[in-house]
């Protein structure tokens, strides 16, 4: 490039690289964009050549140059520095991409710390994403938001080509719904779809949203999770993705078992089995065990479910993750509490409200409580019936969930009539009031029992 003439044919060719040449010596001179706006072009116009975006005249590019002091017959030499500093910074990105892909988070900030950008340089969004992710991995989740918030800052000067904005609303949705507050998890997941861009190297991203925004919904009976289950389906068929396949197949299975449609949820189920054995993804594989052993214990085929819950317990390996482990107790003691085999459904409850409140799991927990509770009241221990209820209610009262609230208020209620009128009555008007409310926000099932 430094033997190239520096005509008007090669400033359009190169007028990306060169606006971001002009913005970073700009910068590194202290002058603002006001300091460049002489009348010949607005800063909006100024703002738009540093970022590379729209259509511009190479003598109004050139006029740039000169403001900053860049003389044409150097900048083949700038841009070939540039070029080369360019490789090494996404070099080292690339690498800490992978490393993150294979969990490796503190191998990927060590890798990262080798990246040397300030805030305006249009990698540094990027950057601050993929410390987002290590400090995710890692569990370190307000640091990781405060990265993702800063990558969402630094992205506004950034020409919006790889959808990075919807990456970065992405993880926040996740670190929100990891501290079991969906609601907000919901508001990230609805402003990444917004700040979708077809086009980009990214595209993956979006059906991942509303993938996400199908699981946050079902966690929380919400209406607008159905819609985006068939938003999924629509990209369905376009992304390779082992992973969004897999969960689509868990979601669809446990949207249609809900909607009493078990043959549809029986195909799905078992749809998403076999591609997880196949790709040998073992927790994926538990997952569906236990979907399955979900639908036939609603079509009330109790033995044939137990056996599924069962073998989701035996089996062993290290990726099989607490969430389902937890998942595979509570839905063994529910289906013992439909056998009324008391005792077991108390013991196999308990430990999946131990694995809940480990693996910060807010919903499990409300269930565990709330059939803990059942269990008590059928075995005539009405004071510790009381508490599990009271505790269950607290828990979905912190975390805004209404429906499960208004449930809690249900049982309450039950346990109090024909004991304590004034306290029958108070359960009962909280519950009526969370109805109107649910009505109002549109939950899509009567979901009122486990299965």
């Amino acid at each position: 490039m430094k033997t190239c003439i520096v005509d008007s044919d090669f400033i359009v060719a190169h007028h990306i690289e060169i606006g971001r040449l002009i913005r970073k010596v700009r910068i590194e001179k202290g002058m603002t964009l006001k300091d460049l706006d002489h009348g010949e072009a607005s800063i909006s116009t100024i703002s738009n050549i540093e970022r590379g975006t729209g259509q511009h005249t190479p003598d109004r590019i050139k006029s740039l140059l000169e403001k900053v002091g860049i003389q044409l017959e150097e900048l083949p030499y700038l841009l070939d520095q540039e070029k080369n500093h360019l490789k090494q910074v996404q070099f080292h990105l690339d690498v800490s991409e992978t490393l993150i892909s294979a969990i490796q988070y503190q191998e990927a900030l060590q890798e990262l710390e080798k990246v040397v950008i300030q805030d305006f340089h249009h990698q540094a969004p990027l950057l601050s994403f993929l410390r987002g992710k290590c400090m995710k991995g890692l569990g370190k989740l307000k640091q990781a938001l405060k990265q993702f918030q800063h990558a969402i800052r630094l992205s506004k000067d950034v020409s919006k080509t790889e959808s990075l904005e919807t990456s970065f609303y992405g993880e926040m949705a996740i670190c929100m719904y990891q501290q079991n507050d969906i609601e907000q998890a919901i508001e990230y997941t609805n402003q990444g779809i917004n700040a979708f861009t077809k086009g980009g190297n990214r595209q993956d991203d979006i059906i991942k949203l509303y993938l996400n925004k199908s699981v946050f919904c079902y966690k929380l009976n919400h209406a607008d999770g159905l819609g985006a289950l068939d938003k999924v389906a629509e990209f369905l068929d376009q992304t390779s993705n082992i992973d969004i396949k897999l969960r689509y197949y868990w979601l669809k299975a446990d949207q249609t078992r809900k909607a009493k449609q078990f043959e549809e949820a029986l195909k799905y189920a078992n749809k998403g089995l076999k591609l997880a054995q196949l790709n040998k993804l073992f927790n994926m594989i538990v997952e569906f065990w236990i979907c399955l052993g979900s639908i036939l214990a609603s079509m009330r085929n109790l033995e044939e479910a137990k056996m599924w819950f069962q073998i989701a317990l035996k089996f062993q390996h290290d990726d099989i993750e607490p969430r389902s482990k937890a998942s595979a107790n509570l839905r063994l003691g529910a289906l013992y509490s439909l056998q009324k085999v008391w005792e077991d459904a108390k013991s196999f409850l308990t430990t999946a409200q131990e694995m809940a409140i480990t693996s910060n799991d807010a919903p499990k927990h409300f269930w565990s409580l709330l059939l803990l509770g059942d269990v008590e009241i059928n075995t005539s221990n009405h004071s510790l019936a009381i508490q599990q209820y009271q505790h269950a209610q607290e828990l979905a009262n912190k975390f805004s969930f209404t429906k499960f609230e208004s449930m809690a208020w249900s049982r309450l209620a039950n346990a109090w009539e024909n004991v304590d009128s004034a306290k029958y009555q108070f359960c009962t008007s909280r519950y009526y009031e969370l109805q109107q409310t649910i009505s109002l926000k549109g939950d899509y099932y009567d979901d009122d029992e486990i299965f």
